[in-house]
């Protein structure tokens, strides 16, 4: 018996369908399986957010707050604790769970503008990304960033059919930057991005009319998210954040040259620890931690001239070469190109570690490690999840790097056929990666929350330009 014409045309999307909410199952059920099986790691800076979910709605708030943090993730931790008790599982669940959303709404970007099966790939490579798992047993805030991006991006695909809707999508995203910022406070730096975008978008849908309706939906994109961020203003240390990234980004790199006069007594110490962060040539992420650390408090001991981002921007000025060779390598660092120093590697090889077992706690001030590391420890021991996530780590390695130059090929071809899927997925990770390559912030965990938006494009670029040229 012949198939029906019409049954055949249907039968593609159908499969493609069912493939859709198989990812998506494998999703949740991978999430679960990585959550039991793997240990949790505490770094330094994962000591001070469990103690900031103590701080909140204590006592101690604000004396002890750190005032370089935002507060909705240690309030994530402090509901775990409440739901699952102080005990390793906690943390992860928060992550590990926000990240499973994220990778869903991921699914369901891509959907939107590939297809179902582009989609389900995506998903797939998502949720196997080594990188990503390691962050969600992490207590940092890299898993629930790319939450975050992930519902941006999906918010930023729909289309409006009437002003209405256009607003409500202004108010959702403005809704979902204020939210991320209360997370982590550089995902505000895509918001007037994508506010720019969309107004683009719809000025030349609409061709004219209604132009006083498009500014005021930029606006509430782009600006009131930063308004919206006033009632944590007097609890956050904005300009001492601000001074403190860019001296690290000064010295980190090498910006500063060690023959500057304001470098003086200290030049010798600063020469060396560029050299002994180097390993055949490779600077690619700059000075050291722990060499960054001995040098940058004698170097930046004086007072800094006309302030300190008057003084970096002198200082682009007068080492344009020197600045030019740092923000390369800085981008080349985020692109995946291995640095001598790797946050990312680091962590990954503690989380997945076959013989440093159990939960992975770093140094910190006491008595608090000592009380976290009997609050926190964790019995763990290799398993099937943990050896496959080895076997992977090579091959998400070699595809970080590919993924990183598809996603520029992808921005091109996205402004050649002013193609807003791509346009998204391909621009907005430049624009996320840029807010701290400018700044010369040479740490490699910084891009996880935009990672899998890149592998993604290992798929997605492909099958939208080959739509376009079909």
């Amino acid at each position: 018996m012949n198939t029906p014409p019409k049954a055949a045309a249907q039968n593609p999307s159908r499969i493609a369908a069912r493939i859709y909410r198989g990812a998506c199952m494998f999703t949740l059920l991978f999430a679960f399986a990585h959550v039991v099986s793997l240990p949790v790691e505490i770094t330094y800076d994962g000591l001070g957010y469990i103690d900031m979910a103590g701080v909140l709605g204590s006592s101690r708030f604000p004396q002890d707050w750190n005032s370089t943090r935002t507060p909705l993730y240690p309030l994530a931790l402090k509901i775990g604790f409440w739901f699952l008790g102080r005990q390793p599982l906690a943390p992860i669940v928060v992550s590990s769970g926000l990240a499973a959303l994220g990778i869903l709404a991921l699914g369901s970007a891509i959907r939107k503008i590939a297809g179902s099966g582009i989609a389900a790939a995506a998903m797939v490579v998502a949720s196997l990304f080594p990188f990503l798992i390691t962050y969600e047993h992490a207590v940092l805030t890299e898993a629930g960033s790319f939450f975050f991006l992930a519902m941006i991006f999906r918010l930023a695909l729909i289309s409006p059919a009437t002003a209405g809707d256009a607003w409500r999508r202004a108010a959702f995203l403005c809704l979902a930057f204020t939210a991320g910022y209360y997370w982590r406070q550089n995902i505000l730096s895509i918001a007037p991005a994508v506010a720019l975008l969309l107004g683009f978008e719809e000025w030349t849908r609409l061709k004219q009319g209604a132009n006083w309706q498009i500014l005021g939906r930029m606006a509430v994109i782009a600006l009131l998210p930063y308004a919206l961020t006033w009632p944590w203003a007097r609890y956050i240390d904005a300009a001492g954040l601000r001074d403190v990234t860019l001296h690290q980004g000064m010295i980190r790199q090498a910006l500063l040259p060690p023959e500057d006069p304001y470098v003086g007594e200290n030049a010798a110490m600063y020469e060396k620890a560029i050299t002994d962060s180097m390993r055949n040539g490779n600077f690619y992420s700059g000075v050291t931690w722990d060499r960054l650390s001995a040098v940058m408090g004698p170097i930046f001991a004086k007072p800094v001239p006309q302030g300190t981002p008057r003084f970096f921007l002198d200082l682009i000025r007068r080492y344009p070469a020197r600045y030019a060779r740092g923000f390369g390598r800085t981008v080349l660092l985020f692109a995946g190109v291995k640095g001598v120093e790797s946050d990312n590697r680091a962590y990954r090889g503690e989380v997945l570690s076959l013989t440093l077992n159990g939960s992975k706690i770093g140094d910190g001030p006491q008595p608090l490690q000592s009380r976290i590391k009997s609050e926190f420890e964790q019995r763990t021991t290799p398993s099937v999840i943990m050896r496959l996530l080895r076997d992977l780590s090579p091959l998400y390695d070699a595809a970080l790097p590919l993924a990183s130059v598809m996603t520029a090929l992808g921005l091109l071809a996205a402004v050649w056929f002013r193609d807003r899927g791509l346009l998204v997925f391909c621009g907005l990770p430049v624009v996320y990666m840029l807010g701290y390559a400018v700044l010369l912030v040479a740490i490699d965990r910084f891009m996880i929350p935009i990672y899998p938006m890149t592998l993604s494009n290992l798929f997605l670029v492909p099958a939208s330009v080959w739509k376009r040229v079909r």
